[in-house]
Order: C-alpha cells, then sequence, then structure tokens
C-alpha cells in the first residue's frame, strides 16, 4: 500500500456489516479501549458515528450497494459478510491491509 493513502485514511475507521444493534455494542467497545477522547457522537437512523479529539472518525457502513465510495483505513468486519458484496464493494473502499481487519 502506497504510504500517500494510508496516511491519509489511517484515522477514518469503519464497523463494516453487522445489524444496528451489534454495531452499536461494538463501536461503544472500540471507544472504551482505543485510548482516544471521544469528541462528538452522532446515532440517528441514517448513520452511526463518532469523532475523537484527535480528528479520527469511528462509522457503521452496511455491508450492501450503497455503501460503495465510503473511504476507509482501519476496519471491524462481520465474519459473516456476504462474500461477494465484500470484494465488490468493501474492499475497494478499504486502504490497509487485509492482514489488519479485526474479524468479528
Amino acid at each position: 500500500m502506497d504510504e500517500g493513502f494510508e496516511k491519509i485514511f489511517e484515522k477514518k475507521w469503519a464497523i463494516v456489516g453487522f445489524n444496528r444493534c451489534r454495531a452499536i455494542d461494538i463501536m461503544l467497545g472500540i471507544e472504551k479501549t482505543c485510548g482516544k477522547t471521544v469528541y462528538k457522537k452522532f446515532n440517528n437512523k441514517h448513520e452511526l458515528r463518532t469523532e475523537f479529539t484527535d480528528g479520527t472518525t469511528l462509522k457503521w457502513v452496511s455491508a450492501s450497494e450503497s455503501s460503495r465510495g465510503i473511504k476507509f483505513g482501519r476496519m471491524w468486519c462481520d465474519k459473516k459478510i456476504d462474500r461477494e458484496i465484500f470484494d465488490l464493494v468493501i474492499m475497494p473502499s478499504y486502504f490497509g491491509e487485509y492482514e489488519d481487519i479485526v474479524w468479528v
């Protein structure tokens, strides 16, 4: 991976897949253990997103066609994700290393 892209997306994190309730639980766990301070949280019917004081954002991304174009550099992914959606939609948006994906 080009180091320039890694730098650009290193502060964009994503929770990929999962239902809304499970995504909230995972996000809370990350917020508590990542060592960063939460600045703002958005929880409405259209999005789940956390902003940290250092500029990092953590966002819930559904595993669907509508997720195209959402770029991120760190990922926690549903291990039950549809493989075709993962390969065609999610992986082109991920700018980290495959080995660094956290499968939940």
